[in-house]
């Protein structure tokens, strides 16, 4: 394991790179880790190039500043093609990019929890102090008028860790006929309810807030608009859409197997990201970062599991033409500063002016292990592995 490629990681060296000593020995020693960090030292020299510095001689803060200043250039030109105006309210602007995503890539059908079965969980286990909050005294008659998603998305804000422990228990009471396919739904929380969050003290901290599981996104409209914010908003709105398509499908694919309600239940407490396979150490986003984004064929080919063109979220370098941007994996060291060649991390440090010391680039980094772990899948013999995961196929 390299040191470059486990730094910008940050995690535990030894645990990572004992998963990677397993793969390499597994897949025949390819030197995976090794040539990885090639790619990325030259990408480094490549993003340089491309926005006319020395790529000989740039530092890390000055290709970050840079980058900075393209990510809210791309953002002015992503306006002007969904037709947002400077002196658009937040609510038209956020009604722009909902469309623009609607137009772009359709309603996504994924295999979720039925409204009908959240509501029922949520009679079973109501979040009173958030109904307080909303002045509701009755959650039967809310929820007829409600998006379920409403309740999901903002009681994290509100509840004690009681009603989350008693929430992830009432997976051990759902059967597989709770769930069936259905269409992402994107709602914009109402004025007043917001006004009541502010009233209660919680103060929303994100824009866009997700229940993977009911496949639900509900949008804070921002209070006033800021430079940078048509591609933070239509980039987030992918990004969510991307993790309910990618839970719904491990929940599709481990479906007919007996410990599906357990792991429903993990999932809830821990979430997705703990899923191995088994001693391949390569965890369930690595396996549809392989079947999608790497075109590696067999590991979602069990007729219960949707195909990789179904899982394939479109991002917003994809669709918006943003070339510049085509490596979400990339991220470089040097000394403190990890620079990520990520639009999604680029686009929150352009907004915020964070200093390159402190610039958030987790999404680069989550890219980067799926993309590492991904292309052991490309070795038959991690393959095999992984697709014990998967159900079997009735012969």
């Amino acid at each position: 394991m390299t040191r470059l490629i486990s730094d910008i990681l940050d995690e535990p060296r030894p645990q990572l790179f004992h998963k990677i000593e397993k793969l390499e020995r597994l897949s025949g020693k390819p030197g995976v880790d090794i040539r990885l960090t090639g790619e990325l030292k030259l990408l480094f020299k490549e993003k340089a190039r491309l926005l006319g510095l020395d790529e000989n001689d740039t530092t890390a803060g000055e290709l970050y500043f840079a980058m900075s200043q393209l990510a809210l250039k791309h953002s002015d030109e992503l306006a002007e093609v969904i037709g947002t105006k400077p002196d658009d309210t937040p609510r038209q602007m956020v009604n722009k990019a909902i469309r623009f995503v609607d137009k772009r890539i359709g309603k996504k059908s994924v295999w979720s929890l039925k409204d009908s079965s959240a509501r029922r969980q949520l009679k079973l286990n109501p979040p009173k102090k958030l109904m307080k909050i909303f002045s509701i005294r009755s959650i039967d008659s809310a929820l007829k008028r409600e998006n379920v998603s409403v309740f999901y998305c903002y009681a994290p804000l509100s509840e004690p860790s009681s009603w989350f422990s008693k929430y992830a228990a009432q997976a051990d009471k759902l059967s597989i006929s709770d769930f069936d396919y259905k269409p992402v739904s994107i709602s914009i929380l109402s004025d007043i309810r917001r006004r009541q969050l502010d009233k209660a003290g919680i103060r929303l901290k994100h824009i866009i807030y997700a229940h993977q599981e009911t496949a639900g996104i509900e949008i804070a409209v921002p209070d006033k608009r800021f430079k940078g914010d048509v591609l933070f908003v239509v980039d987030s709105i992918l990004l969510q859409i991307k993790n309910i398509v990618r839970l719904a499908a491990f929940y599709k694919s481990q479906s007919l197997k007996p410990d599906f309600f357990t792991n429903i239940s993990r999932i809830r407490s821990e979430g997705l990201d703990f899923m191995e396979s088994g001693d391949s150490a390569i965890g369930w986003p690595a396996i549809v970062y392989g079947a999608t984004e790497l075109n590696i064929p067999d590991l979602l080919n069990d007729e219960t599991v949707l195909g990789p063109e179904e899982l394939l979220v479109p991002s917003l370098p994809q669709l918006a033409g943003f070339g510049f941007w085509q490596h979400p994996f990339g991220a470089y060291q040097e000394s403190d500063i990890v620079v990520p060649f990520n639009l999604s991390d680029m686009i929150v440090n352009a907004i915020n002016g964070t200093e390159p010391a402190r610039a958030y680039k987790e999404n680069a980094r989550k890219n980067l292990k799926n993309e590492l772990f991904a292309r052991y899948l490309k070795h038959e013999p991690v393959r095999a592995i992984v697709m014990d995961i998967q159900p079997k196929k009735e012969k």
